[in-house]
């Protein structure tokens, strides 16, 4: 409120500017004119425009890509390595992975699973099956999970 008061040009309470709502409202009339006159002669004219606009457009946007493909700012850097964290450090995992009517991929997924680079001890993982899908509990039990230590 105090910008509009101090400087009413660079408020943004103001949309439209009263020169801009005359030359908006003198441009609508005109084309409504010309479209009631000569319909088919303003339609092409409007479709010519709005197609120039359009070209203008995709000309900007790819002299600004060629420009910036123009300058090559990338730079290689190496990653550091992350710090080593001891195994007795490391939280406890618990893994959770449903699957329903998925017998021709289950083995994979176990295979996956027991990739895992964690500590066994530190990592928990649950296949979970509905209770009707008889070929997907058969398919895990036969890929052969590691077997889960009780404590």
């Amino acid at each position: 409120m105090a910008l509009h008061r101090a400087n009413p040009v660079a408020s943004a309470r103001t949309v439209f500017t009263r020169a801009q709502v005359i030359g908006l409202t003198l441009t609508v009339i005109t084309v409504l004119v010309c479209l009631i006159l000569w319909p088919s002669i303003t339609m092409g004219a409007l479709i010519a425009a709005v197609s120039v606009v359009f070209l203008g457009s995709t000309l900007f946007k790819f002299r600004v890509a060629t420009r910036g493909a123009d300058h090559d700012i990338t730079s290689f850097v190496s990653a550091p390595e992350p710090p080593e964290i001891p195994d007795e450090d490391l939280p406890m995992y618990t893994v959770l992975v449903p699957v329903y009517r998925e017998e021709n991929i289950v083995a994979q997924l176990v295979r996956n699973l027991g990739g895992i680079d964690y500590p066994q001890d530190k990592l928990e993982v649950f296949i979970l099956v509905e209770a009707e899908d008889d070929a997907t509990r058969n398919a895990v039990l036969e890929s052969n999970p590691r077997p889960t230590s009780t404590s």
